[in-house]
């Protein structure tokens, strides 16, 4: 799924609040889309700023966070291998 924002056109206050409010709609539609499952995308590098609790799946080939093709966790300034 992608969003793509429309161009508010409105003229007036009243309108916009219309078109805010349709766009509003729509994000929280794909978001609710997103609760019935999480597709991780296969990594081939590692992330270029890595951040405390994001998760990632390696391809183990070409980036090999240091056990092999999986999902990883970042936290404490490394990458750990989840259970899966």
């Amino acid at each position: 799924m992608e969003y793509t924002p429309q161009n508010l056109t409105a003229q007036d206050i009243p309108e916009l609040r219309e078109q805010i409010f349709r766009e509003l709609s729509t994000i929280s539609v794909l978001f609710s889309a997103l609760t019935d499952f999480i597709q991780l995308r296969v990594s081939h590098v590692a992330p270029p700023r890595p951040r405390k609790g994001m998760i990632v799946y390696a391809d183990g080939i070409d980036w090999n966070p240091g056990a092999g093709e999986g999902y990883y966790g970042y936290g404490s300034a490394s990458w750990q291998k989840l259970n899966t």
